[in-house]
């Protein structure tokens, strides 16, 4: 059981009784610095990978500093510019795969239209004519 004026959840409680003391930038709960600095996860969840390192009990920075308010707005601009832009990619690979649909309709439509065309001419030459 936690102490209830402990400003940590239960969840953190345990882990740091278990022995997983430091969180890396990204939240991970991991057992040492040097594992909390290399964390695997804050490539793609962090926008300050291996920049700092708190212990998860306190709170206190215990390697590196904590990015300032500007630097995280930044960072976050930077993350909205690039999933806009990841965003317009895939429309424009969904519009270019649903032109080519259509016009691969078409020209199904244009055959299936041809061949009903020439449907008499063909029986006609079958019978001799």
């Amino acid at each position: 059981m936690s102490n209830p004026s402990s400003s940590v959840s239960a969840y953190v409680a345990a882990a740091v009784a278990a022995g997983y003391s430091f969180e890396c930038p990204c939240g991970e709960l991991l057992r040492s610095i040097a594992a909390a600095r290399t964390c695997r996860k804050c490539r793609n969840y962090s926008y300050f990978p291996g920049r700092y390192v708190l212990d998860a009990a306190t709170g206190e920075v215990v390697y590196g500093t904590v990015p300032t308010p500007a630097e995280n707005a930044e960072a976050v601009a930077r993350e909205e510019a690039r999933e806009a832009a990841e965003a317009a990619y895939w429309a424009e690979v969904a519009a270019e795969q649903a032109a080519e649909e259509a016009a691969a309709l078409a020209a199904e439509k244009e055959v299936a239209y041809w061949t009903e065309f020439f449907k008499y001419d063909e029986l006609a030459e079958s019978m001799g004519y």
